[in-house]
């Protein structure tokens, strides 16, 4: 690309100026003044030319200052940024600090306008300078702002010239080529993810969606490789296929697979509305995986090569226990500097996940002997009198002060209500806080005694995902990531998850960050959305996370032929 300081051309706003210049606009960023005389700058994604005579126009929402800036001052600036410019540009959104200042701004560089009251953004290939002609309400909760154009810019290479033939142009210019659509790049994706249902428990309709993902990848010169399932629908490895050899690497972790059966989009179908995109498993967390894919573009339409390498690994049996993918991912954290996790982040504040709780699964089945509940009660053994007892000692072990949480979800036994029942079963779900008490319950669970005579106890299943901690090298990870927040203006605060994820198994390896996916709600349920403004904020900011320096020095393993090896599945 040539060098974005090439000379400005006054365009002639005296005649229609469109057919003087290409244009591609990913975005544009609108400048306005502000009460208090600074100005403000915020990048706007539906911005169009209003006809062939020289008006433009940019919806906005009333509940955005610069509509209230516009209205005001009477007027506006447009600037066309590059696209080494678009992530920054896109991060002028960010919400304002206490004192209503937005640091975003002061990162970008501006000069002023020659007509209306404003600033420019430097180095942007196209400029408008406009007088607010009306502002039109109604649009549901937008409006549509329109401007006579009273001064334009445009960069020398962007300039149509009439004896050059245009594919020439595009050739010399690859700008014009550039046609990365910005944040809609996020909610196509997320659509499109989302459209391919793919449940847990049918392997099959996990293709379409990891197919989808490997073109993506394919695209962005990533090299992919199929890992099949014996019982899921197996996973997906993604590295480039460039790469420097010893480099470190990072885990961009995400799973495929939703809790969503087969047809619920017929009853809850993926719609757009309001700045809110709504779909089962778009929260959780098909909209990550969208993201992984854009943060990814990004770097490679910017000509940016992260220091640590980006390893990408999609599993399809994250909500089943991970039970076939899990050796995989192990290993792959093992040799991985880091692991940043793509699940949704928490509530609808959207806190980055910092800890998690360890999950377990039991199964306590209790035998007794039968009876007639008439004839001969005194010889049955009542395994379900034994399960009440047990399942009273269970419900001691929760201790709402340090966390831990014990529930029995399901209850089974007996045969007929005239005997004395032989067997009964429980499901026993444990949350806990850290490992201690994951040990200290697990050890309280195994070491049930019956209280009936004559009957006895077996338990089954375990502690399945140890709680991710706060750990040293968590803690340095969560802190860079906060750093850039800051820097970009964009408040973010970490909390702890009730559930475990994926996240669980690579902190014991390695550090790692989790939420870092969509913000919304409605995980697992039927007001599943995800809020696509703040979502984007999160794109962008994984964006710049890849671009972080390695945490530890060592360099690690190669890691390729770790994710491709045959797994040792762990129960």
């Amino acid at each position: 690309m040539k060098p974005s300081s090439d000379a400005l051309v006054t365009l002639d706003v005296e005649t229609p100026i469109w057919d003087e210049f290409f244009l591609v606009n990913p975005l544009v960023v609108v400048g306005t003044r502000e009460p208090d005389g600074r100005f403000d700058l915020a990048p706007k994604h539906m911005a169009f030319p209003m006809g062939w005579d020289n008006f433009f126009g940019f919806v906005c929402t009333p509940r955005h200052r610069t509509y209230h800036n516009a209205k005001r001052e009477g007027g506006f600036t447009v600037s066309y940024p590059n696209p080494d410019q678009v992530v920054l540009a896109s991060l002028s959104a960010g919400p304002r600090c206490d004192d209503d200042t937005k640091p975003i701004v002061d990162l970008l560089p501006t000069f002023p306008a020659r007509v209306v009251e404003g600033v420019l953004l430097e180095d942007a290939y196209l400029y408008f300078e406009c007088e607010l002609e009306r502002i039109i309400d109604g649009f549901g909760v937008n409006s549509l702002i329109t401007g006579r154009i009273v001064a334009a810019y445009v960069r020398e290479r962007a300039l149509r010239s009439w004896d050059r033939d245009d594919n020439e142009v595009v050739r010399d210019a690859p700008l014009l080529a550039y046609l990365q659509p910005g944040r809609f790049a996020v909610i196509r994706e997320s659509q499109a993810l989302v459209t391919a249902e793919s449940p847990s428990t049918r392997p099959e309709a996990q293709e379409p969606v990891l197919r989808r993902l490997a073109e993506a990848f394919d695209a962005l010169d990533y090299a992919t490789l199929r890992l099949p399932g014996r019982e899921t629908g197996g996973q997906l490895y993604a590295r480039p296929r460039r790469r420097v050899r010893g480099a470190p690497s990072q885990l961009l972790l995400g799973h495929c697979d939703t809790v969503w059966p087969l047809g619920t989009l017929r009853e809850m179908p993926c719609e757009r509305r309001d700045g809110v995109l709504r779909g089962p498993g778009v929260f959780d967390m098909k909209a990550g995986l969208a993201m992984i894919v854009f943060a990814l573009r990004a770097l490679r339409t910017l000509g940016l090569t992260p220091a640590v390498t980006p390893l990408v690994f999609v599993n399809s049996d994250e909500e089943i226990g991970s039970f076939e993918s899990r050796a995989r991912l192990e290993r792959l954290a093992r040799v991985s500097d880091r692991a940043l996790v793509l699940e949704p982040a928490l509530g609808p504040s959207g806190k980055i996940k910092t800890r998690r709780k360890g999950t377990g699964d039991f199964e306590i089945v209790v035998r007794g002997k039968a009876a007639h509940a008439g004839l001969a009660p005194e010889e049955g053994r009542s395994a379900i009198l034994e399960l009440t007892y047990v399942v009273q000692k269970l419900f001691a072990l929760n201790d709402p002060a340090t966390g831990v949480t014990v529930n029995v979800g399901t209850l089974e036994g007996g045969t007929r209500a005239n005997v004395i029942a032989a067997e009964s079963r429980i499901r026993v779900d444990v949350r806990v806080p850290t490992r201690e008490d994951a040990a200290r319950v697990e050890a309280a669970v195994r070491s049930l005694k019956p209280t009936t005579p004559g009957v006895t106890l077996e338990v089954r299943g375990g502690m399945e995902r140890l709680p991710m901690e706060p750990t040293p090298r968590n803690r340095a990870l969560w802190l860079r990531y906060r750093a850039l927040a800051e820097a970009a203006g964009v408040p973010v605060e970490e909390g702890l998850a009730g559930g475990a994820s994926d996240g669980n198994f690579t902190s014991l390896y390695t550090a790692t960050l989790d939420g870092l996916g969509a913000v919304g709600d409605g995980a697992h349920a039927r007001h599943e959305h995800i809020d696509l403004d703040r979502t984007l904020e999160r794109a962008m900011l994984l964006t710049l996370l890849l671009m972080e320096p390695p945490l530890r020095a060592a360099p690690p393993r190669n890691a390729a032929s770790l994710a491709s090896s045959k797994p040792k599945v762990s129960g």
